[in-house]
């Protein structure tokens, strides 16, 4: 099934849902659908009327703005589809598709793989000042070995394949070399939400590396899964992660006071921004498994 395939012509006509397409998506996620198509009709000033009684069917108002409607066209589709898979026959996010890999201009940003904790662990010690300055995580540097990471590595593997969280890592397309590490979390399916994350290994930094992964992530999320918000976090005096954050737009919606547990122990306050769409995001081409 498919709403719109870029063609003007087909825009200005009534686009039809079939009534068993309705009934197969269900109530939550046909109105998610609507909701996110409705959204994005809106910004370019069309209008999307629905019959009364709507009973599986809608059709798109007249007098298209037909240069802003292609814009949406891919992206519509896209956002309607990816909700169409997750409805139907089941909700499990187990079975949600994720088309991978995501190639930008000069990355390759893809699951992980078994064998990929060796290449983390040398990429975390060669970044050890810059991760032990911002990630809880890395507090002891005697605890990380290749081994360790490995065992994490398949862990995360397993959390990819249950849709609970996907880490992924960025191999630059011209050297092969694995350069940044990135990923949305705190994913509730339900709610169509997640959190993005990211770090650059210390020899690839300040090459926009971290930019073009973030804005990556951001349109991945959107385009791919749907979500209506994409949420990103920096703790206080984190000024590359803020100047990210802001560069793609970001709203910044709150502080959170001492929420933020650094290495050492030190509670710093929480910087919370989020995305509700791709509006105004720099332009970057970003494309994935079936698009």
């Amino acid at each position: 099934m498919q709403l719109w395939n870029g063609d003007a012509k087909l825009l200005q006509e009534s686009v039809e849902v079939q009534h068993t397409a309705a009934v197969i998506l269900g109530g939550i996620a046909l109105g998610n659908a609507l909701s996110i198509i409705s959204a994005n009709l809106s910004r370019t000033g069309l209008r999307l009327t629905f019959p009364a009684g709507f009973g599986g069917s809608f059709r798109i108002a007249d007098n298209l703005d037909l240069t802003a409607a292609r814009t949406f066209c891919a992206s519509i589709d896209q956002t309607f589809m990816a909700l169409v898979s997750w409805s139907m026959v089941t909700t499990d996010p187990v079975l949600i598709d994720l088309p991978m890999p995501i190639r930008t201009p000069r990355l390759t940003i893809r699951p992980k793989q078994v064998g990929d904790g060796a290449i983390a662990f040398s990429a975390v010690m060669e970044t050890w000042q810059e991760l032990n300055q911002w990630m809880r995580w890395a507090e002891n540097r005697d605890a990380f070995t290749a081994e360790s990471m490995e065992i994490r590595n398949r862990h995360v593997m397993a959390s990819f394949l249950l849709r609970e969280s996907m880490e992924l890592i960025g191999i630059e397309t011209q050297t092969g070399e694995a350069v940044v590490w990135c990923g949305l979390h705190d994913i509730d399916w339900q709610a169509l939400q997640c959190d993005t994350g990211f770090w650059v290994r210390k020899s690839a930094q300040g090459r926009g590396i971290a930019t073009e992964t973030a804005n990556a992530m951001v349109r991945y999320a959107f385009g791919a899964l749907g979500m209506q918000r994409v949420g990103f976090t920096h703790s206080l005096g984190n000024e590359p992660s803020r100047r990210i954050a802001e560069r793609l737009g970001f709203a910044l919606e709150g502080i959170q006071r001492r929420a933020n547990l650094l290495p050492g122990g030190k509670a710093v306050d929480r910087y919370c921004y989020a995305r509700f769409d791709v509006t105004v995001l720099p332009e970057l081409e970003v494309t994935w498994e079936g698009r």
